[in-house]
């Protein structure tokens, strides 16, 4: 492995608990390369989301750094790498009514106001993943697990601003059934998804 080659990196990343008495993340090191899948297995309570938040600097450690392609992701630099890595929880929270309005909700944030939602791109994609245009106007409560995980997904990834990179590196065009999305969302949760390269 190149240096060069690794976009994500965590070196000797540690967690305490609130009260300081136990470790929670004990000195954690990984790395991940461009093309690499990583999965994090582990019993129920064994951290695995916890070391995914902290990957992601949803939690930040209590030590230890997170790189991103080659550069220690500072304080200032967490919005950037925040769109250039995702977390995308094993059950995501959607709130709004429809999943049309679940995919709009991110422009709505002021971090976003100067994209627009790009219903044809989405629609395109659902084409993909043998979904029609009526997938758009389904009750988030009535979807299914593997059809929550797509919209989770599509949410992330129509932000962005590169199209090609968005279908193309994603891998989109792979996934057939609501089972894939399902397992690709569980690789691109250790906050890989939308690494750059």
């Amino acid at each position: 492995m190149n240096n060069s080659d690794v976009l994500l990196q965590a070196a000797n990343l540690t967690r305490c608990r609130p009260d300081g008495d136990a470790r929670l993340l004990d000195d954690v090191s990984l790395s991940v390369c461009a093309g690499e899948k990583l999965s994090v297995t582990g019993a129920s309570g064994s951290g695995k989301t916890l070391l995914l938040r902290a990957l992601a600097l949803l939690d930040p450690p209590d030590a230890g750094r997170v790189c991103y392609q080659g550069q220690v992701v500072l304080r200032d630099g967490v919005p950037g790498f925040r769109r250039a890595a995702i977390y995308l929880h094993q059950r995501p929270a959607l709130l709004e009514e429809t999943v049309e309005a679940a995919l709009r909700r991110p422009f709505s944030l002021s971090v976003h106001r100067r994209k627009r939602f790009d219903r044809g791109r989405i629609l395109e994609w659902l084409g993909r993943l043998g979904r029609s245009e009526s997938f758009l106007g389904q009750r988030v409560g009535e979807l299914s697990g593997g059809e929550t995980q797509i919209v989770a997904l599509l949410r992330a990834l129509q932000l962005d601003d590169d199209q090609a990179r968005a279908s193309l590196r994603f891998g989109l065009s792979r996934f057939t059934t609501a089972e894939e999305i399902d397992e690709a969302a569980c690789l691109i949760s250790a906050a890989v998804a939308r690494l750059r390269a």
